[in-house]
């Protein structure tokens, strides 16, 4: 599978799971919707589209976006309320 290029897994994936179309061929369009498909239903496994730093990074920038909210609730919370009338 890792030599193969992506077309021809694409190929072999839509002959095994039956995305034939007229003329013996398969249909790439159905196969990819089928890989989606399984991809986000899990049934590839647990995969990740990111690399390690990748994440590393998109959760550095998530803690500190939730620190900076944080400090925005605490901020409001701390701020006299007005005498309503």
């Amino acid at each position: 599978v890792a030599q193969m290029h992506d077309e021809e897994l694409l190929e072999a994936i839509g002959k095994k799971r039956g995305a034939m179309q007229g003329g013996g061929r398969v249909n790439l369009q159905k196969t990819a919707e089928i890989v989606l498909t399984d991809f986000r239903s899990a049934i590839l496994g647990r995969i990740t589209l990111e690399v390690p730093a990748e994440f590393e990074a998109w959760s550095a920038v998530a803690a500190v976006q939730e620190a900076e909210r944080a400090a925005r609730k605490e901020a409001r919370k701390a701020k006299p309320q007005r005498s309503q009338r």
